[in-house]
């Protein structure tokens, strides 16, 4: 007879889309790996503990942000693996999200809609809301551009026992005090949720005043608001294949590095809370406007200058001079966006992506992917589903798309 399966206990809170998302990923190593383990599910939380100590667990897999918590499991010294970077001073072996890239990604998205008064909404202490804002900001000052920060107790749930009243009155302030139009970054979907309902109860317009855009693309959050919310997706399935893979290592005695091992954000799901531009020029944004409408067809520089009223010569220099690309910059950045999610949520074939995302073909799409992406088409589906290749341990090269050098900087 083979050895006893290993007793692992998977300590997740199954309402967040993150944590559904690793465990789909534990559960496919699990199956491809033939690993046998004998698991048990149960909340992230302390209360958990009695029932843990009675199993004997060998190994905890899990989304620990609770201080108690997190105290009692490096107690315990078992082999514990995280699945979140959040509390200062846990030592622990972690898979988790690039944060600072997930910044980064932010600051791209709202910097190609021509925003230039930039804030960031999110935890003030959780060291990933922090690694965000970090990126975030990073990147902003590459352009030239600073951040206002409001913060509130957001762990990965919405709050328990904070006011929810401080934290509207604390909103409102801020939100009134930021100069508009204003782009706004937060460090997941439940505090982007929040400020879009406080953005409606103030009466400011979301995206024309305010845009919000969210992490985790959370379908719940994102699509039971109004209007429905921007989210960075992450490939969450492959946070959890890793963190199996590793604890599978702890179990059998093998060394596990000590650095996080971090995996990159995919793309921006773009919904109509940043589904706009701050572009104060009403001919651009007549064209802007007619590019959301066509661009999942053939259409041509000319169509878009006589749909904005201007020439073509014209409307090209303006635009450039609003959003620091060209039209057909513009065109490709769309349909990639989109090709992007139907790559992800899709079974389609390459062919029928490229045609539904308004490219002329797989050829053209592939080289709009390499000149703003640096990868193919395939490679990216292959790394946002875990491939053989992606499932080593480092850091998913998924890159968000590259800035033009003549981006718009501070007036």
């Amino acid at each position: 007879m083979g050895a006893a399966p290993f007793r692992v206990a998977l300590l997740f809170h199954r309402d967040l889309a993150f944590c559904r998302g690793v465990l789909g990923g534990v559960e496919a190593w699990m199956a491809e790996n033939a690993a046998g383990w004998h698991v048990r599910h149960a909340p992230s939380e302390s209360e958990v503990l009695e029932s843990l100590y009675e199993w004997e667990p060998d190994g905890v897999l899990g989304h620990v942000y609770d201080p108690d918590l997190a105290a009692a499991l490096t107690d315990w010294g078992g082999a514990f693996v995280n699945t979140t970077v959040t509390l200062p001073d846990l030592e622990v072996p972690v898979v988790d999200a690039d944060h600072s890239a997930v910044g980064r990604m932010a600051a791209d998205h709202l910097l190609e809609r021509a925003y230039r008064s930039f804030g960031f909404f999110g935890n003030p202490w959780a060291l990933f809301s922090r690694g965000r804002e970090r990126g975030f900001r990073r990147r902003l000052r590459q352009f030239g551009y600073s951040c206002s920060s409001s913060y509130a107790e957001y762990l990965p749930g919405r709050p328990a026992r904070s006011s929810w009243v401080r934290i509207d009155d604390q909103l409102a302030a801020w939100l009134q005090q930021l100069a508009k139009p204003a782009a706004v970054f937060c460090c997941h979907d439940v505090p982007a949720r929040d400020l879009a309902e406080a953005c409606v109860a103030l009466g400011i317009e979301v995206p024309d005043e305010v845009a919000i855009l969210g992490v985790d693309d959370d379908r719940f959050e994102c699509e039971l608001a109004r209007p429905t919310l921007s989210s960075i997706s992450l490939p969450m399935d492959l946070v959890g294949y890793r963190a199996a893979a590793m604890l599978q290592r702890r179990l059998k005695g093998q060394r596990v590095s000590a650095r996080p091992a971090k995996v990159a954000p995919s793309h921006v799901v773009t919904r109509q809370s940043t589904d706009a531009h701050a572009v104060v020029d009403p001919a651009v944004r007549r064209a802007l406007v007619f590019l959301q409408q066509t661009y999942r067809r053939p259409v041509s520089v000319l169509e878009v200058s006589r749909a904005a009223g201007l020439s073509r010569r014209q409307l090209e220099r303006r635009f450039r001079h609003a959003l620091g690309r060209t039209i057909l910059s513009e065109i490709h950045r769309l349909r990639l966006g989109l090709a992007c999610k139907l790559l992800a949520d899709t079974e389609l074939s390459v062919e029928a992506v490229a045609a539904r995302s308004g490219f002329s073909g797989a050829r053209q799409m592939g080289g709009v992917f390499r000149r703003l992406r640096g990868d193919s088409p395939s490679a990216f589906r292959q790394g946002w589903r875990h491939s053989a290749s992606g499932r080593a341990e480092g850091t998913t090269r998924t890159a968000s798309v590259r800035l033009p050098s003549g981006a718009p900087r501070p007036r």
